[in-house]
């Protein structure tokens, strides 16, 4: 029938030339199973020779998902062995990772590398079943998926709830967020009150107790009733404990306690005040009385006022005597040469004592001119009173004859009128 010469009853191949056997198997090239290789050598037995078997461990014709590899040669059963999108050698269906070389598993987890979640760590291994391997775990204890806060620390491992644990300036470990203290060690707290040693307001006390609510702890408060802030005077001690409002305290030149600017007495101690006046003894004006009675308001006090009367500082003559209580004015008061108690300078008689005058003539006794008469009666003013005028019509001190006539009375002038021989009341001359 096929016309190769070989009658059809020995035909090796009924519908080709049995002459032609190219690869020498013994079957003719147009029956060949298998072109090119022994069609006889069938060493898993499912028909195809084994140059031309699909899968030489098994039955070609059982592909049970179809992909063109024999079932007992899959790589990936059930799955098409010919697409291997990353080129591993791993069909997709089967592949581990499917972006990168399934073979290449450095840390030996399973996982190849390029597919690894914990490069270096067993992905497998997951205690708290956050789906993040222990060795790449950001909290061992919780899921690392929920960060609330977004600060890259997932909430169950949070230092610091709703704020970013990654910011720590001070770099004490406690996130500025939570920070006591935002420039220091939280840990740091020597006086154990709750703020850290480089933010504490008052250093070695409790800075939470604060009596007078003025923000100063009372350990470090300069004014425990009151507020420390407020010091209108600048002093350094606040207002509601200042010893001397709108002065400086510290300023006490004399040590007695009292500010400068209210001490009664800057020169001494103010405390001491020996005759209670009010005034401090160092600045007494007048030791042992009352230095703020001065009837005569002169700035002199009563007890030691030389004048009661008048103003102790004006003493025009300069004698110490003020003027209002000058014994003598314009003249020195303590000079009284004659001890009359009259001082010289108003002396009426320099020699004796002023008071007794006994002719009443304003003369005193010591330097009447003429006693028992009254000296200011000097009818012929010839410095003689009339008293004791020897010529109450002339000058009783011109005498010409010396006859003891003053000449303005003489009877006769130049001669002695004291002479009168014969009694006739002329003298003889």
């Amino acid at each position: 029938t096929d016309g190769d010469g070989v009658p059809d009853g020995c035909d090796i191949c009924t519908g080709g030339d049995d002459s032609i056997d190219s690869d020498g198997d013994g079957i003719p090239d147009f029956c060949d199973i298998c072109e090119g290789s022994d069609d006889s050598v069938d060493t898993d037995g499912d028909g195809v020779p084994d140059g031309c078997d699909i899968c030489v461990s098994g039955d070609d014709s059982v592909d049970a998902d179809g992909d063109g590899v024999p079932d007992s040669c899959d790589i990936c059963e059930g799955s098409d062995d010919s697409v291997d999108t990353d080129g591993d050698g791993v069909p997709d269906g089967c592949d581990i990772c499917g972006s990168g070389d399934d073979s290449i598993d450095t840390d030996g987890d399973g996982v190849p590398d390029s597919c690894d979640i914990c490069e270096g760590s067993d992905d497998s291994v997951d205690t708290d079943g956050d789906g993040v391997p222990d060795g790449c775990d950001i909290c061992g204890s919780g899921d690392d998926s929920t960060d609330t806060d977004g600060d890259g620390v997932p909430d169950s491992c949070d230092i610091c709830e709703g704020s970013d644990d990654s910011v720590d300036t001070d770099g004490d470990g406690v996130p500025e967020g939570c920070d006591i203290c935002t420039t220091g060690d939280d840990s740091i707290d020597t006086d154990g009150d709750g703020v850290p040693d480089s933010c504490d307001i008052c250093e070695g006390s409790d800075d939470s107790v604060d009596t007078d609510g003025d923000g100063v702890p009372d350990g470090c408060d300069i004014c425990g009733s009151g507020d420390d802030s407020i010091d209108s005077d600048g002093d350094g001690v606040p207002d509601s404990c200042d010893i001397c409002e709108g002065s400086d305290d510290s300023v006490d030149t004399d040590g007695d306690g009292v500010p400068d600017g209210c001490d009664i007495c800057g020169s001494g101690d103010d405390s001491i005040d020996s005759d209670g006046d009010g005034v401090p003894d160092s600045c007494d004006i007048c030791e042992g009385s009352d230095d703020s009675v001065d009837t005569d308001g002169d700035g002199v006090p009563d007890g030691c006022d030389m004048c009661g009367s008048g103003d102790d500082s004006t003493d025009t003559d300069w004698d110490g005597v003020p003027d209002s209580c000058d014994i003598c004015e314009g003249s020195d008061d303590s000079v009284d040469t004659d001890g009359d108690g009259v001082p010289d300078g108003c002396d009426i008689c320099g020699s004796g004592d002023d008071s007794t005058d006994t002719d009443g003539d304003g003369v005193p006794d010591s330097c009447d001119i003429c006693e028992g008469s009254d000296d200011s009666v000097d009818t012929d003013g010839d410095g003689v009173p009339d008293g004791c005028d020897i010529c109450v019509s002339g000058d009783d001190s011109i005498d010409t004859d010396g006859d003891g006539v003053p000449d303005s009375c003489d009877i006769c002038e130049g001669s002695d009128d004291s002479v009168d021989t014969d009694g006739d009341g002329v003298p003889d001359g």
